[in-house]
């Protein structure tokens, strides 16, 4: 069964812990309930009687019949490299009349044009009919090499330039080698070209866009089942093939049943990498109402002379209007531009809900329970501080939430290769980052914050949709290595975040497309997660896992998707 299907244009969902600079109203609340200060993230009222509007469901590799031999049988077997076929790999492979585009040439950053990347160039001065993409994972580590991630960044610069007018190729194709074992657990990185290809299959409905993951190591083994794939119209735009088997992902409806109990008040570490303000905040308040947890936030917005007078003291009226604020920035010899008065504005409100947030934690959890940490987890030497001075002082920490991300939509011809890398790099570095500053003292259970694009792909969304599914394949590989982690992917969010605002509310309800989650809702689907997935007291030791990848949506999504998800 189909991963995702092109003709299933599904609304962006918003991430946990999106960037205040591209959404500027992102976590922004006005009904403070009662005991919170004003600008806190509060989770909202009880959901309806009726039950929740999202269902659980878990990810699972599933056999599946093969591309139908009759498609090709007048017409011989097929060729994974037809004439006019391009080639960017990171293997030794070389095909006899295939030109290789130069996976290592690095583009100016300094300027926006396509002539300025050496990469984007070739593509113009060949015009590939076919793009094919080798990557071999075989010895690659689970959290990606600079060469493996300098290989999609070349991959996300092939298919800008294939974007062109005039250039889009009629099959844009790309195998993963040793992407998938015998047991057919996914090679931790295999995500980062799944979901980029989930992506760009939607927005480029009339290219056949495939990818394959294989578990044999060598192209000569690989290559009779890409190729078949590359004719099986309509195909799905992932599929493994591991022990001799095809295999497409599955959403199974799995309600889950609890199978630990949760931790007495006061006795868990959390760690919460992102999470200060938005849907993050909302779910760390409710683990504090409920846990009253040790809880250490990892954020990257300073809290020091944020230049609100009177803040401390809760004189909320003393911020400016917006207007008046931008209008005194851009005035005056060292005036700012409009946009980056904007932008100034938006980080002083991002620091304020962030206080009243913390505020509340404290309340909830005591004045010497709630540390933040102000890191860039982009910046390994400070993640790795931050994560030292956590657990001298905690010993083992029982939680980790992975939350922090962002999104900066746009097709793959209009995304400027430095937002492409932005939205990549928060979610897949920052994860490799808090995974080497543990080292061998890895939190108990660790969660990633991951969304339903992840699963899907989404138009737009090659940047977003691939570091989503490196969380998926990252939770499925490193729970089979003996880790409890687990992926939650999310979807559209109704009071907190995009989904928020007026408008995108109108959009939304008029495309039928989605589920608007209540934020009583994801509090709730949050909290029964973590119980699923406890042990139980720590002396009776680690029962099976549920499968590490749940993903929640409703009706709205299952019709969009059609045969895509059961």
């Amino acid at each position: 069964m189909s991963t995702a299907r092109r003709e299933a244009t599904l609304p962006h969902t918003a991430d946990p812990d999106p960037d205040p600079s591209t959404d500027a109203d992102s976590g922004a609340r006005t009904d403070a309930g009662v005991g919170a200060p004003a600008g806190a993230d509060v989770p909202d009222r009880p959901a309806a009687p009726d039950g929740p509007l999202l269902d659980r469901h878990v990810l699972l590799l599933a056999p599946a019949p093969g591309p139908d031999a009759t498609t090709t049988a007048d017409a011989g077997p097929p060729d994974l490299f037809p004439p006019g076929t391009v080639l960017l790999a990171n293997t030794t492979d070389r095909m006899p009349g295939v030109e290789v585009l130069p996976a290592d040439a690095l583009p100016d950053d300094t300027s926006g044009a396509a002539s300025d990347d050496p990469l984007e160039a070739a593509v113009a001065q060949i015009r590939p009919r076919h793009v094919r993409v080798l990557v071999d994972l075989y010895a690659e580590p689970p959290t990606p090499s600079e060469a493996l991630l300098a290989l999609h960044d070349a991959l996300f610069r092939t298919a800008k330039a294939c974007a062109a007018p005039g250039l889009r190729p009629e099959s844009f194709v790309v195998v993963v080698l040793g992407g998938v074992d015998g047991a057919r657990v996914p090679h931790a990185c295999a995500g980062l070209f799944t979901g980029f290809v989930k992506s760009l299959a939607r927005e480029w409905p009339d290219t056949a866009v495939l990818a394959v993951v294989h578990e044999a190591r060598d192209l000569v083994t690989a290559e009779p089942d890409a190729a078949r794939e590359t004719v099986a119209g309509p195909f799905p735009p992932v599929v493994y093939y591991a022990g001799g088997t095809r295999l497409l992902w599955r959403a199974v409806a799995d309600p889950g049943a609890p199978a630990g109990v949760a931790p007495a008040p006061g006795e868990r570490c959390v760690v919460a990498a992102g999470g200060a303000h938005g849907i993050g905040a909302a779910l760390l308040l409710a683990l504090a109402r409920r846990d009253r947890p040790r809880l250490h936030i990892i954020g990257s917005t300073p809290l020091d002379g944020d230049g609100y007078e009177g803040e401390e003291s809760g004189e909320a009226d003393v911020r400016p209007e917006r207007k008046d604020f931008v209008r005194a920035l851009t005035t005056g010899p060292e005036r700012l531009t409009v946009r980056e008065a904007t932008m100034a504005y938006d980080r002083l409100g991002t620091a304020r809900r962030i206080r009243a947030n913390l505020a509340e934690l404290r309340r909830l959890c005591g004045a010497h329970r709630v540390t933040y940490h102000v890191c860039d987890l982009r910046d390994r030497a400070a993640v790795e501080a931050v994560v030292r001075r956590v657990t001298d002082e905690e010993g083992t920490v029982d939680l980790l939430l992975h939350i922090a991300g962002t999104n900066r939509a746009a097709s793959v011809g209009r995304k400027r290769p430095r937002d492409f890398r932005a939205v990549r790099d928060l979610k897949v570095r920052s994860y490799a980052h808090l995974k080497a500053a543990f080292g061998d003292r890895q939190p108990r259970l660790w969660c990633n914050f991951g969304s339903f694009v992840g699963f899907t792909g989404q138009t737009g969304e090659t940047d977003y949709a691939a570091a989503n599914d490196y969380l998926n394949t990252a939770a499925l590989y490193h729970c089979a290595h003996g880790a409890r982690e687990f992926t939650l992917g999310w979807t559209l969010w109704r009071d907190i975040g995009l989904g928020a605002t007026p408008l995108m509310r109108a959009l939304l309800a008029k495309s039928g497309r989605f589920t608007a989650m209540p934020t009583a809702e994801g509090v709730d689907h949050f909290l029964r997660e973590l119980d699923l997935r406890e042990p139980g007291p720590r002396e009776t030791g680690h029962p099976a896992q549920p499968p590490p990848v749940t993903v929640l949506f409703g009706a709205a999504e299952r019709a969009a998707l059609g045969t895509a998800a059961p």
